[in-house]
């Protein structure tokens, strides 16, 4: 038996040069679509809108189908080509799903370390991938809800592990160049960061120790932002006016305290933090105008300050000012 090859040529001639014959069920399954789909409808000068009717096998017993012209097919490829480009359909992941992954991130942040970090730096990008690809373009209550916790786990380690410090700043640079909306969160941070100056206080061990020991740790936590935040800005997170406003803010309360005796271990546990912040940021921020006009020469003014000068001042604080003036500020 003769076996038959067809080319590709010969079914484009044949889809243009023939007439096909279409049941009217499936003719009311297309009429069905162009509603649903609301195809763009093209005037024609045809009375039956580019269907034909003929009769096959005339009135003997045989049934009328129509058959579709070739100027319907070529209406009907415009009308396809013309259709709105379909969006990529978003399938979202059970709510269960999304806990179960910010679970892991996590995990993940948790075991950061200089050996681990480019390994758990691709698993944690992929959890967020994960996370973010569940929303579509309009933000929702839960989205914002799961950016702000991924923001509160980076964070929150980042800031409760100053060795490895730098690694979760460099972490969310990453993140930020990825997604713009982990930048827009930052604020609240910084500002409940420097509210947290103003809350500092001193606990006497005598009389409440376990008061004392958890003011402790509120300062150690508030020290170790401040690593963070600086190492926010040395990763690009953060810009010179935003860090240069803390500094500024911190220097107008412990000026402000200095002529009150009461104020002492406030101004000393503020100078720990400017130290920090200076030791890490002086080589940076050297050059901003900012910095030559009120922050150096503020840190210079409490250098100078003589024993007992200020009621406010303790000899510890001071001497915290000289070592940031002849260790950090010689050539900065």
């Amino acid at each position: 038996m003769e076996t038959c090859y067809y080319s590709l040529d010969d079914f484009h001639r044949l889809s243009i040069s023939t007439q096909y014959s279409l049941t009217e069920t499936v003719l009311q399954v297309i009429k069905s679509l162009e509603d649903e789909l609301n195809l763009p409808i093209v005037a024609s000068s045809s009375t039956n809108n580019g269907y034909e009717n003929k009769n096959r096998g005339g009135n003997s017993g045989g049934h009328k189908r129509r058959h579709v012209s070739q100027n319907t097919v070529r209406r009907m490829e415009y009308q396809w080509e013309t259709l709105p480009a379909l969006k990529n359909t978003v399938i979202p992941v059970a709510r269960e799903g999304i806990d179960k992954l910010l679970s892991e991130l996590r995990n993940h942040l948790n075991k950061i370390s200089t050996k681990t970090y480019e390994n758990l730096k691709t698993s944690i990008l992929n959890n967020i991938k994960e996370i973010m690809g569940n929303y579509g373009d309009t933000k929702t209550e839960d989205q914002q809800s799961d950016i702000q916790k991924i923001v509160n786990f980076i964070f929150e380690t980042g800031c409760a592990n100053k060795f490895y410090s730098e690694l979760y700043a460099k972490l969310y640079k990453e993140l930020i160049d990825t997604y713009a909306v982990f930048n827009e969160v930052i604020t609240p941070f910084i500002e409940k960061y420097v509210e947290s100056i103003q809350e500092v206080k001193v606990v006497d061990q005598n009389k409440d120790y376990d008061g004392f020991c958890e003011n402790n740790k509120k300062n150690d936590k508030r020290r170790a932002t401040s690593t963070f935040i600086m190492n926010l800005y040395a990763n690009g997170v953060l810009t010179a006016e935003v860090v240069l406003d803390i500094f500024r803010q911190f220097q107008t309360i412990a000026i402000g305290y200095i002529e009150d005796a009461s104020k002492i271990g406030d101004v000393e546990e503020i100078t720990e933090n400017i130290f920090l912040l200076v030791s890490m940021g002086a080589n940076l921020l050297k050059d901003e105008p900012v910095w030559k006009s009120d922050i150096l020469p503020n840190i210079h003014m409490f250098a100078s300050f003589k024993m007992k000068e200020k009621p406010g001042l303790s000899s510890r604080t001071i001497f915290k000012y000289k070592d940031l003036v002849e260790k950090v500020l010689h050539d900065a």
